[in-house]
């Protein structure tokens, strides 16, 4: 008889038990070579405090083990389409903080203006004047300019004016020019004479000066009379020939 396994899970190698010649090993005997748990069930020895376990518990323990050494909501797609895990807390980057609305371009663009009448001729009368600067100072309000102050004598006039960058000097002095001379020349008992000179002179002036040269502006009918005044200050017309209205107004 060839040996194999008997029904008791004994191994056999020919012949009956009890009988140790001819190779044949006897029941007790096996039981004593054999570790605890050995069977046909089981090809490897079941040490003492292990279970053996059959092909579903196998498939459970090693899904187990798996949920331990990986991370939650780990799978193979997930691992070759996505990102292998979500960085820890305490390496994930805040997100910057919300800052305001950048703040809109700030400009203080002040121009000091001169400009004469028609030849110098002393056209602004006491009753002409306060129409005139009004004129002004409304059209610049319209032009979207700011109006510092506005002043002269018989024969010229000064305006000290904020301007915008979208506008040109030469654009609102024509507008300035024309407005107000068509304004007097429209009003009740006109009679359509009054002019100004072509030219015109245009200053910068920083913020650190717009005080004095206010103050020289508001003061100039007593300059005048005082000869007190600024040459620099007074250039216009003709003394000044490189820049010109040629439309005239």
């Amino acid at each position: 008889m060839r040996g194999g396994w008997d029904d008791g899970g004994e191994c056999t190698r020919g012949g009956t038990g009890g009988q140790r010649g001819g190779g044949i090993v006897g029941r007790d005997e096996d039981r004593r070579l054999k570790p605890a748990g050995w069977g046909p069930s089981a090809m490897v020895p079941a040490f003492a405090g292990t279970q053996t376990l059959g092909a579903p518990a196998k498939a459970g323990a090693m899904a187990a083990r798996k949920g331990r050494l990986q991370p939650a909501g780990f799978s193979r797609r997930s691992s070759l389409s996505g990102p292998l895990r979500s960085p820890p807390a305490h390496q994930t980057t805040a997100a910057p903080p919300r800052t305001a609305a950048m703040p809109s371009s700030h400009t203080n663009l002040v121009v000091h203006l001169v400009w004469s009448t028609w030849d110098r001729l002393p056209l602004i009368t006491p009753d002409l004047e306060p129409h005139i600067h009004r004129s002004i100072a409304m059209t610049s309000r319209d032009l979207g300019c700011e109006v510092i102050a506005v002043n002269g004598t018989a024969d010229h006039v000064h305006v000290l004016v904020r301007i915008p960058t979208t506008l040109a000097v030469a654009a609102i002095v024509h507008r300035l020019k024309g407005a107000s001379s068509y304004r007097i020349n429209r009003r009740p008992g006109g009679v359509d004479t009054f002019r100004w000179q072509g030219h015109y002179s245009a200053f910068s002036v920083s913020r650190w000066d717009v005080d004095r040269i206010t103050a020289y502006i508001r003061s100039q009918k007593t300059h005048h009379a005082d000869r007190t005044i600024q040459p620099h200050l007074e250039r216009a017309d003709d003394e000044h020939p490189t820049i010109r209205d040629d439309r005239g107004h």
